[in-house]
């Protein structure tokens, strides 16, 4: 999916040296005056404020900071000396970033409470206005998955299951796999034979504006959804998901949404000339002359596929029996009177191949 950059946030980090709560692009904590540490992660603040300052989202795409390998504090991508210390960077460890810190939400928090004194703030008060003391974040906890509870398999019920497979297999067997052989004599036969007659005039037929042949003629278009693109595609419909916050390693927080693009086009019903199926012409018989038929022809009409069917009628045991085939040579082996051994199904009653008895 295409990401798409909405704007950025302020992140918020706590110091671990006096537990204040820091701005994001504040690199020394407000209250003590100590560097960020380079293990000490970026939160979301309390207050989420989309930004869409140009220079912000350019500092964020710049590059994560960078820490100085001698004082520690925080500079930022393309530092070669500490703005602290004056050391050389070269040498300095980048933050960690690209990771997805939380969803973007614009609903209004509650007020926090101060821990010392209980005085109600707003939520984007660093320090309690009433006693000075930091004030802590909401905790961001992922809530977990809830996990469902293991289903215990009933002993009974299984076995019932393996019983109730087995009869359905021994049953199946039963009626489909039973063979017998016997011996039976032909009384008769019937064949008929078709030929499809092809037409050449107009169909309707439906496809893609841009596929419709130019010698189509009567369109009837409609607008259809048609493909959707990870990449941005001028005219096409943008569907974004939830935005979700991304740290880029410099205390702003880039807000990002992963979007698809809907492609929509003319989807087009069309009149064409062509070659197509009509009615078959059939001719049929209770001898062993078969023909073809010989239908007459117009000019916009031609042959097309032919396909031909055989039944050969048996008794065997007082039983009649039919059996079909496609193979001429065999229907015309199957004379009146002559012997086949016909291998059955009993519990179908029809027969699954013949051969000579003799």
């Amino acid at each position: 999916m295409a990401k798409k950059t909405v704007g950025t946030i302020d992140l918020e980090w706590i110091c671990p040296n006096c537990n204040n709560r820091n701005p994001g692009p504040q690199k020394t904590c407000l209250s003590c005056g100590a560097a960020q540490p380079a293990d000490v992660e970026f939160i979301l603040p309390e207050r989420q404020e989309i930004s869409t300052d140009q220079q912000k989202l350019e500092a964020a795409k710049k590059g994560p900071d960078i820490h100085c390998p001698y004082c520690g504090a925080r500079n930022p991508q393309g530092a070669e000396i500490c703005t602290q210390c004056g050391g050389d960077l070269t040498q300095g460890v980048k933050r960690t970033s690209g990771q997805v810190i939380g969803a973007y939400s614009n609903a209004l928090k509650k007020e926090i409470l101060c821990p010392a004194c209980g005085q109600p703030n707003a939520v984007d008060q660093l320090k309690c206005a009433n006693c000075g003391a930091p004030l802590k974040p909401a905790e961001q906890i992922a809530t977990p998955k809830p996990q469902a509870a293991p289903v215990k398999a009933n002993p009974f019920f299984i076995g019932c299951g393996v019983i109730l497979l087995l009869a359905m297999i021994i049953g199946m067997f039963l009626i489909f796999g039973r063979r017998e052989d016997l011996t039976g004599r032909v009384t008769g036969a019937e064949w008929q034979r078709a030929i499809l007659v092809e037409e050449f005039g107009p169909v309707t037929r439906q496809d893609w504006q841009d596929k419709v042949p130019v010698e189509a003629s009567n369109l009837r278009c409609e607008t259809r959804f048609r493909t959707s693109s990870n990449e941005y595609v001028p005219g096409a419909e943008e569907v974004c998901g939830t935005a979700y916050i991304v740290d880029s390693g410099t205390g702003q927080g880039e807000v990002v949404q992963d979007c698809v693009y809907n492609i929509y086009d003319d989807y087009c019903s069309y009149e064409i000339n062509e070659w197509h199926s009509g009615s078959p012409v059939e001719l049929s018989g209770r001898d062993y002359n078969p023909i073809w038929p010989n239908p007459q022809l117009s000019a916009d009409q031609r042959l097309g596929e032919r396909s031909a069917s055989y039944t050969i009628f048996f008794e065997a045991d007082g039983e009649k029996y039919t059996y079909r085939t496609s193979d001429e040579r065999l229907f015309q082996a199957c004379q009146p009177g002559t012997r086949w051994v016909l291998t059955v199904n009993p519990s179908l009653g029809s027969i699954i191949s013949i051969q000579p008895a003799d």
